[in-house]
């Protein structure tokens, strides 16, 4: 049998990814997504009301707000997937004596967390609680919004420096990503929550949801291509060496 190699002669398994690619593909997936829930929005016009009842089951798996479906699936998969790439780029700054790598695994750690809340919507479960206590309308007709949207000012607090130090490039990519994100997920989600506070369920609140869905899967698809942007362009070098 032979000698095992030297630690010396051994070489870094590195994963090869192009980030403008993946970010390509992971667009036209989110564009599928998004045709198909626009469609199901107004699959009436296509089929007929008939149509809609004989084929609800399937259109519900199309449906982008709906849950327990392919979108949610998808949303709760990119969250995971950022998740894991934090985790790495903590796991790598560690290693290159990086003093940010707490800051890149704790995200990491959070997006777990809203990967799992993803796909059991435990906000809107404690939505449904606050809304038990207090007699919440308009934007806040969906009352979670309140403690998330604190949180995210703590969060964003706490992660004003460690952002700062990132390069511009980064920065914005991420920025981006972020108003995307979270103008889905609270923005849209604010002024859906007025809408059915004030007029009940409408096609303009269909939209709405449309496009709060759309524009969260958008913004982590580009938070993605942020992370292994800068993934490739500050730790290649050392895989290089």
């Amino acid at each position: 049998m032979a000698d095992d190699a030297e630690p010396s002669q051994q070489k870094l398994l590195v994963l090869r990814i192009d980030p403008a690619r993946l970010l390509m593909w992971l667009l036209v997936m989110v564009a599928i997504l998004a045709l198909g829930g626009l469609f199901v929005n107004n699959a009436y016009l296509f089929i007929g009301s008939d149509g809609v009842r004989e084929f609800e089951p399937l259109l519900r798996q199309f449906q982008l707000d709906a849950e327990h479906n392919l979108p949610t699936w998808v949303a709760s998969g990119l969250l995971l997937l950022n998740g894991c790439l934090l985790v790495c780029i903590g796991g790598t700054a560690r290693a290159a004596s990086d003093t940010d790598w707490p800051y890149w695994t704790a995200l990491g750690l959070i997006f777990f967390v809203l990967s799992l809340d993803e796909f059991v919507s435990a906000h809107e479960a404690m939505g449904r609680a606050l809304q038990g206590a207090g007699d919440f309308r308009g934007a806040f007709h969906y009352a979670w919004v309140i403690p998330v949207g604190l949180g995210l000012l703590v969060l964003g607090a706490i992660y004003l420096r460690f952002f700062l130090r990132l390069p511009m490039r980064t920065r914005l990519l991420i920025l981006g990503s972020a108003a995307l994100y979270i103008g889905g997920a609270l923005g849209a989600e604010m002024v859906g929550g007025a809408m059915v506070s004030a007029e009940g369920w409408s096609p303009r609140y269909a939209l709405t949801t449309w496009i709060e869905e759309t524009l969260e899967l958008a913004g982590q698809v580009l938070f993605t291509y942020a992370l292994l942007d800068f993934a490739v362009r500050r730790f290649a070098p050392l895989a290089a060496r």
